[in-house]
């Protein structure tokens, strides 16, 4: 639908549509169809030496963009500075970044107890059942 939507815009913008038929993925599955009916597959198992994949070494596919402004890396470590330096060092604590370090047992009751019996009943370590069998005494007697 978004093929015709473009060729009525070119039409009445007059010039050549932006996007060409081949990013179709009609046109895509033609044409992987017109290469494999052309090529004739063989059988025979490819050696990988005289292959393509033989002589593609690593480096190129991590070779760098060479499109790089000379002033990017200065920006990038500038910004990050900045950034690190305002929330590591600058900034006060609020009652948020307090909040955030309280146990998640006092926000959810009962999780820890649910907790406690899962160590009792799934665990094949003995003191570990025995030290949550002895907090969960504790807890029920706290309330």
């Amino acid at each position: 639908m978004s093929g015709n939507i473009l060729k009525y815009f070119s039409v009445i913008r007059g010039y050549r549509r932006p996007f060409p038929d081949v990013l179709s993925s009609r046109s895509i599955h033609r044409s992987l169809l017109n290469r494999v009916e052309k090529n004739d597959v063989d059988d025979k198992p490819v050696k990988f030496t005289t292959s393509a994949a033989g002589k593609f070494k690593a480096k190129m596919a991590l070779k760098e963009d060479d499109n790089r402004l000379w002033y990017e890396p200065i920006v990038i470590t500038l910004s990050l500075s900045v950034f690190l330096l305002y929330f590591l060092v600058l900034r006060e604590e609020n009652d948020i970044d307090e909040e955030m370090f309280t146990p998640l047992y006092n926000r959810i009751a009962g999780l820890e107890q649910v907790q406690l019996k899962s160590v009792i009943d799934h665990s094949t370590n003995k003191e570990e059942i025995a030290e949550a069998q002895k907090r969960l005494e504790e807890i029920k007697d706290e309330k």
